[in-house]
């Protein structure tokens, strides 16, 4: 009938018109496509997460600083890229390690990802002392702020705390100096501080040590350089 012709002509003039802004902006150097929204690309060259983020988009991440060279370690940055409209197509990258790519399309609600934070979560938090109420970083802390966001709170029963703190083997507190204690249990290994101490301080006396990356100095002396009270800027838990 005519008013099928009419209903179906109109639908392919909307899809055609969607479709043809999609191709205009793809055709821009200058913008990509986030959750279906066209984004600008700074003009200064910049990560995908440094893009999301300026344009007001929530990426989790831990081990990446806007200030520090980003290392990839904690591999929770996960966004999802496709070079089309259609998320099935596309595949997981690393916000921190990558460049937005003019005219891509990237995602950060599909199942997936949604799975893949969950898992993350979960993990960090059981390898994780519940203790919170006494902890430095409460509150401020990012563990918390991306848990309660992206993750799933389900926390470990205190026998199976017990256990996975006995199973790491850290000690309870290791000084770096008479200024900064570590709490090693609450490490996560973004290493952060690794990186400050080797770009900020131009100081390579930390490292990530042993079978349980354990953040230790390489000289049996303490550290001793003056800008080691940053440590408790950049840790993004409560170690130092």
């Amino acid at each position: 009938s005519s008013f099928n012709r009419e209903a179906m002509l109109s639908r392919f003039a909307s899809r055609g018109s969607r479709l043809l802004q999609k191709g205009l902006a793809a055709c821009s150097p200058g913008y990509i496509w986030v959750n279906g929204h066209a984004v600008p690309l700074p003009a200064k060259q910049a990560s995908l997460i440094e893009t999301l983020t300026t344009a007001g988009f929530s990426v989790p991440h831990y081990c990446w600083h806007p200030d520090l060279d980003s290392l990839g370690t904690c591999r929770i940055c996960l966004v999802w890229e496709s070079a089309s409209p259609n998320p099935e197509e596309g595949r997981g990258v690393l916000a921190c390690l990558n460049e937005a790519i003019p005219g891509a399309s990237y995602f950060l609600n599909v199942p997936p990802l949604v799975s893949y934070y969950d898992t993350l979560t979960s993990l960090l938090l059981w390898q994780h002392p519940l203790q919170c109420p006494i902890c430095e970083q409460c509150g401020i802390c990012d563990l918390q702020n991306i848990s309660h966001v992206f993750g799933d709170l389900t926390v470990p029963d205190s026998d199976d705390e017990a256990d996975a703190d006995q199973e790491r083997g850290y000690d309870d507190d290791v000084e770096i100096n008479w200024l900064v204690d570590t709490r090693m249990d609450r490490c996560i290994q973004c290493s952060r501080c690794v990186t400050l101490f080797e770009e900020v301080n131009d100081d390579y006396q930390l490292g990530e040590m042993g079978m349980e990356n354990e953040i230790e100095s390489y000289m049996p002396t303490y550290v001793a350089h003056p800008y080691s009270g940053n440590l408790l800027d950049v840790c993004p838990v409560g170690e130092f």
